[in-house]
């Protein structure tokens, strides 16, 4: 009898596994989901610049670098990191400040276009 009993304990945890495994497996999205080569390429020196550290007023290089930035570098850092769901709790009050403060809010405004303006 307890043997029975053994059998069935083990056929129902294989049944509950095998049941929720897929569940427990399925795909996450990625935190940077329009992150394409160029874009990893052009992002890392301007988060560094401007991004990296918090301070009061933005360095002389960082607003530069802001006002010369290509269209497809303001795309990048818009669906990446200003206007990223997963991280726009954060990123976009300090990138507000950030970009106001160097003149460029209007460029960097991000309206879910996927685009600057």
């Amino acid at each position: 009898m307890a043997y029975v009993n053994k059998v069935s304990a083990v056929a129902a945890i294989l049944f509950f596994a095998v049941a929720v495994a897929p569940l427990l497996a399925e795909p996450q999205t990625p935190m940077f989901p329009k992150m394409d080569p160029v874009c990893a390429s052009l992002m890392p020196n301007l988060l560094e610049k401007c991004f990296s550290t918090v301070r009061e007023t933005p360095t002389d290089d960082c607003c530069s670098d802001l006002k010369s930035a290509t269209t497809t570098q303001v795309t990048c850092l818009c669906d990446n990191y200003i206007a990223n769901p997963a991280v726009v709790n954060f990123t976009g009050p300090y990138s507000a400040g950030i970009t106001t403060k160097c003149g460029v809010f209007d460029k960097y405004s991000c309206n879910g276009s996927s685009n600057g303006t």
